[in-house]
């Protein structure tokens, strides 16, 4: 995970780092996780994170090759991606934190080769690549609260107070 993770930095940045990035992020790993048993370590966090950095290499490969149509091969991308979102919402934020930085990248990239530097922002959301990848996101979000609606959480930590307050709420939030 840590190579592929390294991978798609040097893709999306357009440096070839990865060698660098990967030793750095190699030596900066506790190795220690006793805070979960040894068998669920893989199911909720190596697992997911494989698949969606797969996922988003695979994409954004395809998507770099100027091809109009990649057709069914960018579909499956797709979905391997949203199966990687699915195991938990740790899935979720890191395939939404990969999703923002490419289209950050993106704008970034139509911002120093256009002329019109205004429209860089308005081209990099408009763009269809941002598009199907906003419909992932939108379909985890269905299916989330859909199940939570069917069966909402018995977790106390995730249930609002008796008596919420939301202007002190708002208040620590933005805080």
């Amino acid at each position: 995970n840590f190579y592929l993770l390294a991978n798609y930095i040097s893709i999306i940045s357009g440096i070839q780092a990865t060698r660098l990035i990967f030793i750095i992020l190699l030596s900066f790993h506790p190795l220690d996780y006793f805070h979960l048993s040894p068998n669920s370590y893989p199911l909720h966090i190596s697992i997911p994170i494989f698949l969606i950095l797969l996922s988003r290499i695979l994409l954004l490969k395809a998507r770099n090759r100027d091809v109009e149509e990649i057709g069914i091969r960018e579909v499956l991308y797709l979905i391997i991606c949203f199966v990687g979102m699915m195991f938990s919402e740790y899935g979720f934020l890191f395939a939404l934190a990969l999703i923002f930085c490419e289209i950050v990248a993106r704008i970034a990239l139509h911002h120093a080769s256009s002329k019109h530097k205004g429209n860089s922002i308005r081209f990099g959301l408009a763009h269809r690549d941002t598009w199907k990848d906003f419909f992932l996101i939108i379909l985890f979000f269905c299916i989330y609260a859909g199940f939570r609606w069917a069966y909402p959480s018995s977790y106390e930590g995730n249930q609002l107070a008796k008596n919420f307050n939301t202007p002190l709420f708002l208040k620590t939030l933005f805080g």
